[in-house]
């Protein structure tokens, strides 16, 4: 922890600060969050937590997706998307280029989406966390959903 705090050489932040601002301050990408909550009729499912504490959703050169549990009753996924990479199949290398030139003096956008009670978003989460988990996972229930 104390190495992702000092401040690096010739840099005003630091390393966490530097990943920070690297993934959410890169006008090349979309960023997309996607908050999974378990209430109400569904209270009693629970999102597992794993001993790594964040799992991977893909494994693309397009895609970079990291998700964390925020509470025993909810998610948090993020995806940040390569503008250049997906777009590169169909549309042409100038109108790339212009779309990233004019996104440049913008601020980067964030698009934040809720999803309340999708069973088949918490199966897959709580599969992913444990299938990625390096021994243990942890759950406020004796009984993990979907398992």
């Amino acid at each position: 922890m104390f190495m992702l705090l000092i401040p690096l050489i010739n840099q005003e932040m630091n390393a966490l600060e530097f990943i920070t601002k690297s993934f959410f301050e890169n006008t090349g990408s979309f960023i997309n969050v996607l908050v999974s909550i378990y209430n109400d009729e569904h209270s009693d499912k629970h999102v597992v937590l794993s001993d790594r504490g964040f799992s991977v959703l893909s494994n693309d050169d397009v895609h970079t997706s990291y998700e964390f549990n925020l509470t025993s009753n909810a998610f948090i996924t993020y995806v940040f998307t390569d503008i250049r990479k997906i777009a590169s199949n169909n549309i042409n290398d100038e109108l790339i280029a212009s779309i990233l030139t004019s996104r440049e003096s913008k601020k980067s956008l964030m698009c934040i989406d809720v999803k309340k009670n999708d069973l088949e978003m918490l199966s897959r989460y709580n599969r992913n966390a444990i299938y990625q988990s390096f021994n243990t996972v942890y759950c406020k229930s004796n009984q993990v959903y979907t398992l």
